[in-house]
């Protein structure tokens, strides 16, 4: 574990929004000189997002891990401190289930995200930032203090979103149909 990482999972294909974050994280590393970050996923994007990381100046300190084996992921995340999740507000991200949050949460993470998809679902355990901007000062403020589980957030994972229980109650819902 280090104390200043972030974590962004996505899919880097034609959906992803990554290269909206860019500026503010060019700007969050040059304030926080310890800071790294680590974005896992592929897609047809990835090659450009790691040209705009380059040219961003910010490389040697944002590193793209590709794909982790499924086996391995949850303690790779685990071993973050924050993790991001953001999409453009469209009509299309606003009927997601983020299951980004969902994972983050259960490994302990303080999340930041935009107020997109599900996120009501989860703003008890997360920062939910109207902005970009705003996401960014919620990093910065958790980042001022010392490094926590998010306990609450893996707790309320762990009682509302176990198989067992979501298969029960699907089933419970066919049988009353």
């Amino acid at each position: 574990f280090t104390p200043a990482t972030l974590v962004y999972l996505a899919t880097l294909g034609g959906t992803s929004d990554f290269d909206d974050l860019i500026p503010d994280l060019q700007k969050l590393f040059t304030r926080r000189s310890a800071l790294t970050m680590n974005v896992v996923g592929d897609g047809s994007r990835r090659a450009e997002f790691e040209g705009l990381i380059t040219e961003a100046g910010i490389a040697d300190r944002v590193r793209f891990a590709g794909t982790v084996d499924h086996a391995a992921l949850p303690a790779f995340v685990a071993s973050h401190w924050i993790g991001i999740n953001y999409m453009r507000p469209s009509p299309v991200n606003q009927c997601r289930a983020i299951l980004k949050i969902r994972e983050y949460l259960a490994c302990g993470l303080e999340v930041v995200c935009n107020d997109v998809g599900d996120v009501d679902l989860f703003k008890e355990y997360i920062h939910v930032s109207p902005t970009i901007d705003e996401m960014f000062k919620a990093i910065e403020g958790l980042l001022s203090k010392p490094r926590m589980v998010n306990k609450a957030g893996r707790d309320f994972i762990t009682e509302h979103y176990q198989w067992s229980g979501i298969i029960d109650a699907f089933c419970a819902r066919i049988e009353i149909s």
